[in-house]
């Protein structure tokens, strides 16, 4: 097992500026917003060691900015359609991404070559309707109708691999209510989306040359694009229920449909393709709030994830199986505030055909607060508090140490190399509200 080097950052900042405005009447509802997010990350890994570069290493630098500007506006009419309570709603929603992308070799974060260069642009529009009829008492269906359309261009160094894609999709939702009796209400809900696969998949036409590519002779070769859209369909059966005072309870039974799960090797700079995927499962979900400022919440999901129709093995890596979660959150306290947090996620394949399996994951965390004005809080975080020696990100692939044989170089040695959790740690923060 290899103690991974994982993230290393620097210079990054996140903003995110947005307006909303809210109109009501008895008939109608106007609802608009606008945000606004910059960012700049520089990240600096080295997952492989020396198995590419036996002379350099094989770390390298990920750059991203971006700018995101966006919006959404809606409006909704509420009346009566043949004696049936109804809201119809109509709305709109774009946003613009632009991305600039750099992959670098590095050395000890010094430049040695540049893998790959990316001027992404992103834009997409979406229209919907949406439905809401009170068919009886105890029976009401919520309807909608999204059309998504997506266009995008790639201006990469390598003129080879840029270009421009674009994908629309018409996406049918619908849920039928049943209830409530003695608090209780039964939904079944179903409905198609999409995923978008990042823009460099849908352009790029032949291989890199890098350090890795001509150690695996794989330079120059020609790639298979990938669309700029996926189908995803998604179905849902369940109970919500407020039977005991106090208390939230929701129990699902859901399965979700991705036509493709392509995944993008930050490493390696390209696209790596996947079968269809089935995920299916349940989930348990409680809010419990005993007395005013006293929070209970509790939630599992047990969740079997698979590839369908794949020629490898079915398994889908890093998906576990189980996931529980629990929390304590104290609000009236005068001035002071306090929460304890727990989150567990069980063992999971790391492989597709589950030969190779992570331990489960449990980590408790801790915050404390104090009110110093009506506007400024001061907060204390307590990561990892019982110090839980445990691995926060788990993978099998090939690597090797620089004192492993040169006749390794571009083979390595398959293993499992983990970031372990942050040990126990203390963070204080001040935040100020305006």
């Amino acid at each position: 097992m290899v103690q991974s080097l994982k993230p290393s950052r620097s210079n990054s900042f996140t903003g995110r500026p947005s307006h909303i405005f809210a109109q009501t009447d008895a008939a109608s509802r106007l609802r608009a917003s606008a945000y606004l997010i910059a960012s700049k990350l520089d990240l600096f890994n080295d997952f492989t060691f020396y198995l590419y570069d036996p002379v350099h290493g094989d770390q390298f630098h990920q750059h991203d900015e971006r700018l995101i500007a966006g919006g959404k506006a809606s409006y909704t009419v509420v009346g009566s359609l043949a004696g049936l309570d109804t809201e119809n709603t109509i709305g709109t929603e774009l946003r613009n991404d632009d991305i600039q992308l750099g992959l670098y070799q590095t050395q000890n974060r010094q430049y040695l070559s540049t893998d790959r260069v990316d001027d992404v642009t992103e834009r997409s529009a979406g229209v919907f309707i949406e439905n809401r009829t009170q068919w009886l008492s105890k029976l009401r269906t919520v309807t909608g109708l999204r059309e998504d359309a997506f266009t995008a261009s790639d201006h990469a160094d390598n003129f080879r691999n840029g270009g421009t894609s674009s994908g629309y999709k018409l996406g049918p939702k619908g849920s039928l209510i049943l209830g409530p009796w003695a608090a209780t209400e039964f939904y079944l809900s179903g409905g198609m989306g999409i995923h978008s696969n990042d823009v460099r998949a849908t352009t790029t036409t032949v291989e890199r040359t890098t350090t890795a590519s001509l150690v695996q002779g794989t330079a120059g070769q020609p790639l298979g694009k990938f669309p700029l859209l996926e189908r995803a369909i998604g179905e849902e059966v369940g109970v919500r229920t407020t039977v005991i005072p106090h208390l939230q309870t929701s129990l699902a039974v859901f399965r979700l449909l991705i036509a493709s799960e392509q995944v993008f090797a930050g490493d390696a700079g390209d696209t790596e393709p996947s079968a269809k995927s089935v995920r299916q499962g349940v989930e348990f979900s409680n809010f419990y709030t005993p007395v005013p400022g006293v929070i209970i919440d509790a939630d599992a999901a047990v969740t079997q994830a698979r590839f369908h129709g794949s020629d490898d093995g079915k398994y889908i890596a890093g998906s576990p199986r189980l996931v529980l979660g629990a929390g304590l959150t104290l609000n009236d306290l005068g001035d002071w505030s306090a929460g304890v947090q727990y989150r567990m996620f069980g063992p999971r394949p790391l492989t597709d055909d589950n030969t190779v399996r992570s331990p489960a994951t449990s980590i408790v965390n801790v915050r404390i607060g104090y009110k110093v004005t009506e506007a400024i809080t001061a907060r204390l975080d307590i990561d990892n508090l019982l110090d839980a020696k445990a691995q926060d990100i788990s993978y099998y692939y090939a690597s090797r140490l620089k004192t492993e044989p040169l006749d390794l170089v571009g083979t390595g040695i398959n293993d499992v190399h983990v970031h372990p959790a942050e040990p126990l740690g203390a963070r204080l923060s001040l935040v100020a509200r305006f």
